[in-house]
């Protein structure tokens, strides 16, 4: 996996593509730092960098998560369904953002919980046929 590392020039315009496509598909975000699990999963909402002051802002379904003083941001693409970014700041920390598509997740083999449950379910959760006929 190429792993490409963004110019500071791009770092604003990234983060609002990233945002735009948070609005429009269903995405998870789970971010780590090191072995520290810091968010295990949630719904992303949306993503800012604030340029002026080198700070990036992930929104998701119950909070905000917040970098401050960014100093390198690298993209890692896609794999199986999961957009990978590492946003270092200046004190050395790493943070690793896993962002997943489900719809790209599931066109790949990885399934939602949710609709996994469903398909498994599916033969019981049918009505009995009605065929409005008796056996005497």
């Amino acid at each position: 996996m190429t792993i490409q590392k963004l110019d500071k020039n791009e770092w604003e315009s990234y983060f609002e593509d990233a945002a735009r496509a948070a609005r429009i598909g269903e995405q998870d975000i789970c971010i780590t730092s090191g072995s520290i699990t810091i968010l295990a999963s949630a719904r992303l909402r949306s993503t800012a960098f604030d340029a002026q002051n080198e700070a990036l802002a992930i929104d998701y379904q119950g909070g905000q998560f917040i970098i401050h003083s960014v100093s390198e941001i690298a993209l890692h693409g896609w794999k199986g369904g999961t957009h990978r970014v590492t946003v270092s700041d200046t004190r050395g920390q790493e943070f690793l953002l896993d962002v997943s598509d489900l719809e790209r997740s599931s066109r790949s083999g990885q399934f939602d919980v949710v609709a996994e449950a469903g398909e498994d379910s599916f033969p019981a959760s049918d009505p009995p046929a009605w065929s409005g006929s008796s056996v005497l």
